[in-house]
């Protein structure tokens, strides 16, 4: 592993493999990445990788439309498939949130987003398993699909590291060592790297890893569950 770089990485999922290609297109020439694990051990490994525009906040909805053009365009920059697949997403929505939800599909189609509202009857029609008894409606996101996270990230790692992109896997950053209010180092448990800048790229440790250097980062982690049944 390097001992100096002009970027440390920290997080080796789609974020951090990301950044780390993208640093090194823009021409910084020593990008190092650390990962505690190995590559898509957090979050980017274990979603349910849905790309979607139903989403709830104007910046959200925008990032979402550039990520998705950005996604639709993958394979003619790195000669690999995102494997995006539309299946559509379906919100089930009750009388308590159903104000503040018919103004997120208002919201969604000012800004271009194709967004349909389903009936309980029309849910049940499509769906007979699902119990409409206290829905008032649905949102449904035709262009909603699914992505395979783990090709995206091979295919960031790969281009990284034709670009000079470093990988370090089992190498846990440990701490952050400022010098006059900047960062000077990045301790890891392969040992220290100096370097002037960090891109925080830890996922659900983002928060721990902002706090070495006094940042406090809002983040609370969740499990969340996924449920597959048979179509």
């Amino acid at each position: 592993m390097k001992s100096t770089a002009d970027v440390v990485v920290i997080g080796a999922g789609i974020q951090g493999l990301s950044a780390g290609y993208h640093l090194a297109k823009l021409g910084v020439r020593d990008v190092v990445i650390v990962e505690k694990a190995f590559m898509g051990a957090g979050s980017s490994g274990r979603s349910a990788s849905m790309l979607m525009l139903q989403v709830w906040t104007e910046w959200q909805i925008r990032f979402s439309q550039y990520c998705f053009d950005r996604f639709m365009h993958f394979q003619g920059e790195f000669d690999a498939s995102p494997d995006y697949h539309r299946t559509g997403s379906l919100t089930l929505v009750t009388d308590a949130v159903a104000e503040q939800e018919q103004q997120l599909v208002d919201l969604r189609r000012h800004l271009g987003v194709t967004t349909e509202i389903w009936t309980p009857d029309e849910i049940k029609r499509r769906y007979p398993l699902i119990n409409t008894d206290d829905l008032t409606f649905g949102v449904y996101g035709p262009e909603d699909g699914g992505i395979e996270a783990q090709s995206i990230m091979l295919a960031y790692k790969d281009a990284g590291r034709r670009l000079g992109v470093e990988l370090n896997q089992g190498a846990r950053a440990t701490g952050i060592t400022l010098e006059g209010g900047r960062v000077a180092s990045v301790q890891t448990t392969k040992g220290d790297i100096q370097t002037r800048w960090v891109v925080n790229a830890a996922g659900a440790d983002a928060a721990e890893v902002g706090e070495w250097v006094g940042l406090h980062i809002p983040i609370q982690n969740r499990v969340r569950n996924i449920y597959v049944t048979a179509a």
